[in-house]
């Protein structure tokens, strides 16, 4: 008796007896393999009745159209088994799980090179490689995912989203410079910006023009002028621990002339500011009405500041007699 089931595609996964003159297992490939060369031969037995040539008897087609009806009979039988193999069901499910431990052991490496990056522009080479494992081995969800991998390592997304993005420079070998207000990166480089950065942009050559005399089919001659594109362009990045030569597109020079000056004025903003008059006389007020220090150490003091060129020799004398009067 045959069960009944709830699934259309498996009408008797139910049932213990097998089908009439069918195969355990389904073997579907095999089944069509055979199904279409028993077909093939089945339907060659016809050419079996028409003569080699003319004059000479026809074949005979019958043991063209048994093995046809064979290969056919057998496809069939293959073709009506229920289920899976058990041994093709293991080697799919151990194939599955040697996927998944290549997928957690991916995840795990991208997720550990994010927290030995800690902060900077590796940070953001690192979360972005993190980001592209998540979507290549859970591409259903792979924001789940890779949420999951930064809260295990304590990693604030915000770290690097807070340098703001200038602009990208379009390299020539392909990709592009990204040029951060904190960090500089192409492809899988980085590199933090600090006061020691400096960045250019070199161009050299220029756009040739040849002129070369064409005739056509019809005998006319005619000018013709071309244009060769001579140019080459780099953007160049130097700083005290670290550089960065990248060939460019003459076409952007403009454009990473432009953002070269953005960062400049970045830079010169992290420099410390030079005292103000206001300050200095602050300091020395400090330095004139601090009773806990003897006079040797005040004048000390006031000789540090005229060496810098913060005091002048009469503000450094007036000073100095207004420390010895006290006493």
């Amino acid at each position: 008796m045959i069960a009944v089931t709830n699934n259309p595609a498996e009408p008797f996964a139910n049932s213990n007896s097998r089908r009439p003159f069918a195969a355990k297992y389904a073997h579907r490939a095999w089944g069509i393999a055979l199904a279409v060369v028993g077909g093939l031969v089945f339907l060659g037995g016809f050419s079996a009745l028409a003569p080699a040539r003319p004059g000479s008897a026809a074949s005979t087609p019958i043991p063209a159209f048994v093995i046809g009806l064979i290969l056919v009979a057998l496809a069939v039988y293959l073709l009506r088994g229920r289920g899976v193999n058990p041994a093709i069901a293991q080697r799919a499910a151990a194939a599955a799980q040697r996927q998944a431990a290549l997928a957690s052991e991916s995840m795990s490496q991208a997720q550990a090179a994010l927290a030995a990056a800690g902060a900077g522009g590796a940070a953001l080479v690192a979360y972005r490689n993190l980001e592209e494992t998540a979507k290549r081995w859970h591409p259903q969800d792979a924001q789940a995912q890779l949420g999951e991998a930064l809260t295990s390592i304590g990693f604030d997304p915000a770290i690097i989203s807070a340098s703001p993005r200038y602009g990208v420079v379009a390299a020539t070998a392909g990709g592009g410079v990204e040029l951060f207000r904190d960090w500089v990166v192409f492809g899988q480089e980085a590199h933090d910006v600090d006061l020691t950065t400096r960045a250019q942009v070199f161009t050299d050559g220029s756009i040739q023009v040849t002129s070369a005399v064409v005739t056509n089919k019809n005998g006319k001659s005619r000018v013709v002028n071309q244009q060769h594109d001579m140019r080459t362009a780099q953007l160049q990045l130097t700083s005290a621990t670290w550089s960065m030569s990248v060939p460019i597109s003459p076409d952007q020079a403009s454009e990473a002339r432009r953002l070269v000056e953005q960062l400049a004025t970045h830079i010169d903003s992290l420099k410390p500011q030079g005292a103000t008059t206001a300050d200095i006389r602050s300091m020395v007020d400090t330095i004139l009405n601090s009773t806990g220090q003897p006079p040797a150490e005040k004048l000390k003091q006031l000789s540090n500041l005229r060496f810098e060129r913060l005091l002048t020799d009469e503000e450094f004398e007036s000073a100095k007699i207004r420390i010895l009067g006290i006493q």
